[in-house]
């Protein structure tokens, strides 16, 4: 990640319907099931997502995520 972000920072929550953010995994291994719209992603975060890959491409691209 290229800086700490929440799923909230550039658009409404109604807007990434199409993508489901199931879980977090920290990089201390803890791991976050369902995180709120208020949780930052953090560098070595491994984020699972659910969704088209359309979506989930254009999720990656505006949250940093490789």
């Amino acid at each position: 990640l290229s800086a700490v972000r929440s799923l909230a920072h550039d658009r409404p929550r109604t807007l990434l319907a199409v993508i489901l953010v199931v879980a977090v995994r920290r990089s201390n291994d803890q791991l976050l099931f369902a995180p709120d719209a208020n949780t930052a992603f953090q560098m070595g975060d491994h984020v699972v997502v659910m969704g088209r890959l359309p979506d989930i491409e254009s999720f990656r691209r505006e949250h940093g995520l490789a």
